[in-house]
C-alpha cells in the first residue's frame, strides 16, 4: 500500500472588473441670429484744404499833439516862472 499526501489543487482567479461610462444626452437649445440690415456704403472723398493765407493789418499811427500850457507860479515863488520853483 502506498500512502501519498493528497493532491489539492486550488484555482484563485482575481474578480473582473467591468466598467462603463456613458455620456450624458445632452438638450440643445438652437438659437437663431438674424443680423441686422446694413444699408450700402458710399465713398468718401477728402480733399485737402487750402494753404491758409493771414492779411496783417495795416496800422496807423495818429500824431499826439500836446502843449504844456504856462503855469502861475506856486509856493514860496508866487512872481518866478515854473522852472526858478525848485525848494518847495
Amino acid at each position: 500500500m502506498k500512502l501519498d499526501a493528497p493532491q489539492i489543487t486550488l484555482k484563485i482567479t482575481p474578480p473582473s472588473l467591468t466598467m462603463a461610462i456613458s455620456a450624458p444626452e445632452a438638450e440643445v437649445n438652437t438659437i437663431t441670429i438674424t443680423p441686422p440690415g446694413v444699408s450700402e456704403v458710399s465713398t468718401i472723398t477728402v480733399n485737402k484744404p487750402a494753404a491758409p493765407s493771414v492779411t496783417p493789418p495795416s496800422p496807423t499811427v495818429n500824431p499826439i499833439v500836446f502843449s504844456i500850457p504856462n503855469l502861475k507860479p506856486y509856493g514860496n515863488n508866487q512872481y518866478q516862472s515854473r522852472n526858478q520853483n525848485k525848494k518847495i
